[in-house]
């Protein structure tokens, strides 16, 4: 998954703070200028990630409004054990049907 090492390392840097998308394409690309194209293919990729940590529960969502929000890396357990920034970056919990145990795939796999 693009841009999934940057996106871990800016929100755990600072947990709790709330991030806004612009905040974190503008960290993920080093703060270099991007054309339009650039800078949409970077949001569609970094809104991969945070809909990936959102379903396994490490990133929480706050709606300031229609279309406006902030991700939050958040301290939601999952089986009794706090997910911290570390643990992410080795598993990344992918919600899977409800009769089906949750499965855990590294984060190499998914950044292929």
């Amino acid at each position: 998954m693009k841009y999934a090492t940057e996106v871990l390392d800016l929100m755990a840097a600072a947990p709790g703070r709330p991030w806004r998308m612009a905040e974190l394409v503008r960290g993920a690309s080093g703060a270099r200028d991007l054309t339009r194209r650039e800078r949409n293919a970077m949001r569609q990729a970094i809104l991969r990630v945070l809909e990936t940590l959102h379903e396994g529960g490490q990133v929480a969502r706050i709606e300031h409004a229609r279309n406006s929000l902030s991700y939050v890396w958040s301290d939601v357990r999952h089986g009794g054990i706090a997910c911290a920034p570390d643990a992410a970056r080795q598993c990344i919990h992918v919600v899977a049907p409800a009769a089906d145990p949750p499965k855990c795939q590294s984060i190499a796999a998914l950044l292929r």
